[in-house]
């Protein structure tokens, strides 16, 4: 099948491969597969910049997707930056995931301690 296909293609790319192919299919029905965006997210963070609106705003894929890697934060909605526990997990996996998050967890202890660990 064609989303076998892409799952195959962005296994065999490195992380700059992801984000290419993660762009290129971006306007597809990939750009909403949650299973294929995830894929391309592990490896490269950005990939999610190029993912369907709906999963950006989605809390629990972006808490899978920011659990995977801490710098897709970046490009979840503004609410979902604000969220204490999407950031706490985003800043866990990557402490320096603390920059894309809403300025009222900036000075959250916690958050700010997961950060520098």
């Amino acid at each position: 099948t064609e989303r076998s296909y892409w799952l195959m293609r962005l296994h065999m790319t490195d992380g700059v491969g992801a984000h290419q192919l993660m762009r290129r299919l971006a306007a597809t029905r990939m750009g909403a597969d949650q299973s294929f965006v995830l894929a391309a997210v592990k490896k490269h963070g950005s990939a999610f910049s190029f993912a369907d609106a709906a999963l950006q705003a989605d809390p629990e894929f972006v808490l899978s997707v920011v659990q995977a890697n801490g710098w897709a934060l970046e490009f979840a909605v503004d609410a979902l930056k604000a969220n204490r526990h999407i950031v706490l997990s985003a800043v866990i996996e990557k402490g320096d995931a603390l920059e894309f998050a809403d300025a009222s967890l900036k000075a959250d202890r916690e958050i700010v301690l997961a950060a520098v660990n």
